[in-house]
């Protein structure tokens, strides 16, 4: 796992530390890094707004897009030290937002974006393709000058994503890796 610096260092002070405003405890990580480079405070997970397919045909579709989003989670997690934000998955519970409604989809995508602003990056998953609304993501991100990574699942993840696929829609999933 990566180690750096955060932005908001200050949340990392020593328990013994005082406020950024009156000096520091000789341990305070961000006064070591200051005098070495070195950062001693632990692990600092980068926050990423994830962007993956979830609108569908059927319910099936759905369902297959919110599994991988939930693998694309993992993989943020496990593989990347980051700590995830998919709107697309918490918006859409049911009571929140219904997607199939077009304003609500509208304030559904416009406060995802709205999280773009506090993350260091956005990561398009595109094993499953690329829909509308992750062009819209790239475009937000570039419109607001945002880093972003075009990412696919690691090999691991991936297989046994494809395994639980063929083992709950056989039929449906051939259909849609014929098609990508």
């Amino acid at each position: 796992m990566k180690e750096k610096t955060p932005s908001t260092w200050w949340e990392h002070h020593s328990p013994d530390c005082g406020t950024k405003y009156r000096g520091c405890a000789p341990d305070c990580p961000k006064n070591h890094y200051e005098e070495t480079g070195e950062w001693i405070g632990g692990n600092v997970m980068e926050r990423v707004v994830i962007e993956s397919p979830y609108a569908g045909k059927s319910d099936i579709d759905i369902e297959i897009n919110e599994i991988y989003g939930r693998f694309c989670m993992r993989d943020c997690l496990t593989n990347h030290n980051e700590t995830p934000y998919a709107s697309h998955l918490l918006y859409t519970q049911k009571f929140v937002l219904r997607d199939n409604v077009p304003e609500e989809r509208k304030l559904g995508i416009e406060a995802g974006f709205f999280w773009r602003d506090v993350a260091e990056k956005t990561v398009f998953y595109i094993d499953l393709g690329m829909t509308k609304g992750m062009d819209q993501g790239i475009q937000d991100c570039e419109d607001k000058n945002k880093p972003y990574e075009v990412r696919h699942l690691s090999s691991e993840l991936w297989d046994e994503f494809l395994g639980i696929m063929r083992s709950v829609y056989p039929q449906k999933f051939a259909e849609e890796l014929a098609k990508a």
